[in-house]
């Protein structure tokens, strides 16, 4: 039997809260591509992907489910693809009907890659109800781990490495260390003098002190904290200390990044006192305010040789960006101009008209004109056919074995040919519901656009290539939208 397969992806809300922007394997984008990359691999032809961005697993009435069943119960394909079961659904009873009976009673193969489960050869016990329980006590174990942390935040130091200061004694617990201690509170001095941290840095590195990792390993004889510590000091080590507030003798112990840490007063001794905590933060802060507060691209400006993000720095009240090593710079004004006005244009022409847009920049991305996967798939079955004839008619001595071969090789590399375009479609396919779904996005962002040009170029723009070719004056650049990058 022909391996027709469908994929299928879903993203809730829930999963995107904890997934924190960043694109990892629960993403609908990286869903599609390993499962696509599976599917390859194992000689599977997608014949269609569905997918619900945004929809809970609580119940079954999602788009692309409904899409995705509605097709199972017309045959249109033989394997499902998932993630997890758990894509499926979060409601057990629900997901084990569909696992047990509906795609079965189909003719439907499921193949959860995650979980290693692959209906045509398990025997094991009830996939439904073992992930359902592994679900169940995995977030009871969390819950049980975070209720014992809590207590434990709220009533002592929580520190496992000791600071550079400070060293563990018998107990555990945290000591001021004789020398390091020193060190601490002259980087707290230097800063309220006006020094800056990569100032406070060169001189320790002068001084040849040792940094945090190489005194902890080299004299406390402590476990390295990184696999390989640099040996010198920089201006963000330095910043490290300046800001921590528990050198003044109190803790601040952080549960969740999202959450503010939870202050306990006087839990250890202080190394400075909180007027020079203040003095020193107070300078490095005012130092560096400006700099904080401007708001520019150089994220986002890349050189198009080196790949390498662009420098915004200021002269004159004239602001520019430039690329070290590349000889070149450009007026950071003219840019922000042309790019918000880029920016403005494109959300003009998709208010007008999205879907124009969306096949206009679709073109410009897949590149590639596929041929018809119809026309191809017939094509198949007929080079098979005269290939079937042909080995017949050789034992038929009909033809000779010169012939035979000859022949015989000239339609294995047809047919390899289009068994290859084939599969191509598998990728582009998966592709381009990426760049559907992102632009989709895309397009529900622009409701809410931020009032600041930068920040709004920021959103739509996921980075600008520049280039200035030698002899020319002019700087080429390459705009790439977020919805472009597949």
């Amino acid at each position: 039997m022909k391996k027709l397969g469908a994929i299928y992806a879903r993203l809730s809300r829930e999963d995107e809260d904890k997934i924190d922007g960043n694109k990892d394997s629960r993403s609908i984008e990286n869903q599609i591509k390993a499962l696509t990359n599976y599917a390859n691999e194992n000689d599977i032809e997608i014949t269609k992907i569905y997918y619900d961005d945004g929809y809970s697993g609580g119940n079954l009435n999602r788009p692309g489910f409904q899409e995705m069943l509605n097709d199972v119960f017309d045959h249109k394909f033989n394997i499902l693809l998932i993630k997890d079961i758990s894509r499926l659904g979060r409601v057990m009873h629900q997901v084990g009907d569909l696992i047990e009976h509906i795609f079965p009673d189909n003719n439907v193969r499921v193949i959860s890659l995650n979980d290693n489960y692959d209906s045509e050869n398990y025997d094991g016990e009830s996939i439904v109800l073992r992930n359902f329980l592994n679900s169940f006590y995995l977030k009871d174990f969390k819950k049980k781990c975070r209720k014992s942390l809590e207590r434990r935040a709220k009533t002592k130091h929580l520190n496992y490495y000791p600071k550079y200061g400070y060293r563990f004694d018998e107990e555990k617990k945290e000591q001021i260390d004789p020398y390091s201690s020193k060190i601490v509170k002259q980087i707290f001095l230097y800063a309220s003098e006006g020094k800056t941290t990569p100032q406070i840095a060169k001189l320790l590195n002068e001084a040849g002190i040792l940094t945090r990792s190489h005194y902890a390993v080299e004299v406390l004889g402590m476990k390295p904290l990184n696999k390989n510590p640099s040996n010198q000091w920089n201006g963000a080590k330095v910043w490290e200390i300046i800001r921590d507030y528990e050198y003044c003798g109190h803790s601040l112990n952080l549960l969740k990044k999202e959450e503010p840490p939870i202050l306990i007063r006087n839990t250890h001794y202080a190394i400075i006192s909180e007027e020079l905590f203040k003095k020193a933060n107070d300078q490095i802060l005012s130092r560096n305010k400006k700099a904080t507060n401007i708001n520019h691209l150089g994220s986002i400006l890349k050189d198009a040789i080196s790949g390498k993000s662009m420098s915004y720095y200021s002269k004159n009240k004239e602001a520019f960006y430039y690329s070290k090593g590349c000889g070149y710079s450009i007026n950071a004004k003219a840019v922000h101009s042309l790019l918000y006005n880029e920016v403005l244009e494109l959300i003009k022409n998709c208010a007008e008209n999205s879907n124009a847009i969306k096949e206009l920049y679709k073109k410009r991305i897949f590149k590639t004109q596929l041929c018809d996967r119809q026309a191809l798939e017939f094509k198949l079955t007929s080079m098979n056919e005269e290939y079937s004839r042909l080995i017949q008619d050789f034992f038929d001595q009909k033809i000779t074995q010169a012939k035979f071969d000859y022949k015989s090789k000239e339609l294995v590399d047809k047919i390899t040919n289009i068994e290859k375009q084939l599969k191509e479609y598998n990728n582009y396919e998966a592709q381009v519901t990426i760049y559907e779904n992102k632009f989709l996005k895309f397009i529900d962002s622009l409701e809410e656009q931020p009032d600041d040009e930068i920040d709004l170029i920021k959103m739509v723009i996921s980075k600008v290539l520049i280039s200035k070719p030698k002899g020319q004056k002019e700087i080429d650049m390459t705009i790439i939208y977020k919805f472009e990058e597949i």
